[in-house]
């Protein structure tokens, strides 16, 4: 598998690691065969990167940093969060959320 630029893809490429929108919303999954459609969506949608399968680089397995749990996590805390600040409530309880969230990444990334 290999990491490339929205910008480099090209369709009938193979998704090699789920692709999530800036809200933690599932777009296309690990195998997906990427269309037209698909890569004109992603590059609107301003994904910077994806990962696809790569006849080079069939051994190659890039570790991921973070769970997609801790990832989904902190998207919806940070998410909540910039919310609370919006609606001028300021952080109000997320403050505490956030912290814990932020502990699990680093510890998530520690660790691989």
């Amino acid at each position: 598998m290999q990491k490339v630029s929205v910008a480099s893809i090209k369709s009938n490429m193979v998704v090699a690691r789920n692709i999530y929108s800036a809200s933690g919303k599932l777009l296309l999954g690990r195998g997906i065969r990427l269309t037209d459609n698909y890569v004109r969506r992603l590059v609107e949608m301003k994904v910077p990167a994806v990962y696809v399968e790569s006849p080079f680089l069939r051994d190659v397995d890039v570790p991921e940093m973070l769970s997609e749990e801790t990832r989904v996590r902190a998207v919806k805390q940070i998410i909540g969060a910039f919310c609370d600040v919006r609606s001028k409530s300021l952080l109000g309880g997320s403050a505490a959320s956030i912290s814990r969230i932020g502990e699990d990444i680093v510890r998530e990334i520690m660790s691989n």
